[in-house]
């Protein structure tokens, strides 16, 4: 039973947790908002808010929920790579590259965002001979920092690649 403000938060993020495990994302939503309208720095409640916000196609609000989730926890373990999953799924690649600067602190790190870039325009763009969307991937990938000098070089391989195949 939910009382409001005289329940306490840990039976609260409980039914929340329970309503996204169930799937019931709708309840997820609700629920999440009445307990981030009384406790907004409830991490976990705001992690799985975002989270069901996006499994129910609400990409926009879906990102500015883990956009607060990030700015309340900026070292947050998976809200930055979640964020830049989410926005790869819908070829927002600038926007990728940008929530995967700040994790990108090594160069396995970086490989590992080059490659989920790459991974993308590979087969929305390069199996389907779209070679702008190819570039414009690629030359995203290749601005992350970090970059190994061996993602750097598979990175200009499909590069110089795609503008040699666009120009035939």
């Amino acid at each position: 039973e939910v009382r409001g403000a005289e329940t306490p938060i840990d039976r609260l993020r409980n039914i929340v947790i329970a309503h996204s495990q169930l799937e019931d994302f709708a309840s997820t939503i609700t629920m999440s908002e009445r307990v981030l309208a009384m406790q907004p720095d409830e991490l976990v409640v705001m992690s799985l808010y975002a989270d069901a916000l996006h499994r129910s196609n609400r990409l926009d609000d879906a990102l500015a929920a883990i956009d607060r989730l990030i700015a309340l926890q900026p070292d947050h373990p998976s809200a930055n790579l979640r964020k830049a999953t989410w926005l790869i799924a819908v070829q927002r690649l600038e926007d990728a590259v940008a929530a995967l600067t700040p994790i990108a602190r090594d160069a396995q790190s970086a490989d590992n965002g080059a490659n989920m870039i790459f991974n993308e325009v590979y087969t929305n763009g390069l199996q389907k001979q779209d070679y702008a969307y190819t570039i414009r991937g690629v030359v995203a990938a290749k601005r992350l920092p970090n970059v190994s000098s061996q993602m750097t070089e598979q990175l200009n391989f499909w590069h110089g690649l795609s503008v040699f195949q666009r120009t035939m």
